[in-house]
């Protein structure tokens, strides 16, 4: 999964909620991780990261952990130079993004240029779904890996098969 992240939801994350520091953003840091977060060709959006004011620390150390290789961050092939409001910043390079579109923010509430419909916006003909913080966590963190062999009653399943309706006798 491919997700936008707001600096809305960088800037408003208080300092007893680092929770979603830890358990939203910072999954997007592991390598048997296959979520991926969104950049544009020239690398606007971290230049915005970068300036964030609030949060800083964090943000900055998430920032290093998603520049190692291989990298964590789309590549997203759109031009968002001259957009000024980060409003619409956004919700351009999460539009400009093939696949699922999915912009995660603080809160939905904190969405005041577009029209809100059941969680999604039409932009130019096109649906973006809009999580905000929890729904974020709970869609990113349920997505379990299992690495290694199962074994039930002394039969191995290899490579994460299973082994169903199975009589060891």
């Amino acid at each position: 999964m491919v997700c936008t992240i707001s600096s809305d939801l960088l800037e408003n994350i208080e300092k007893d909620e680092l929770i979603y520091f830890s358990d939203l953003l910072m999954v997007f840091t592991s390598k048997t991780n296959d979520h991926k977060v969104t950049k544009d060709k020239k690398s606007l959006v971290i230049e915005k990261y970068e300036n964030i004011k609030e949060n800083l620390e964090y943000v900055k150390v998430w920032l290093d952990l998603m520049s190692f290789s291989p990298s964590s961050f789309e590549k997203i092939d759109v031009d968002l130079d001259g957009i000024d409001c980060n409003e619409s910043f956004f919700v351009e390079l999460c539009k400009n993004t093939n696949g699922e579109r999915k912009m995660v923010v603080y809160s939905l509430q904190n969405i005041k240029k577009f029209e809100l419909q059941s969680n999604t916006l039409e932009v130019d003909g096109i649906d973006i779904e809009i999580l905000d913080r929890d729904t974020a966590k709970k869609l990113i963190s349920n997505k379990t890996v299992v690495n290694g062999d199962i074994i039930t009653n002394s039969q191995v399943a290899k490579e994460n098969s299973t082994i169903n309706k199975s009589k060891n006798e």
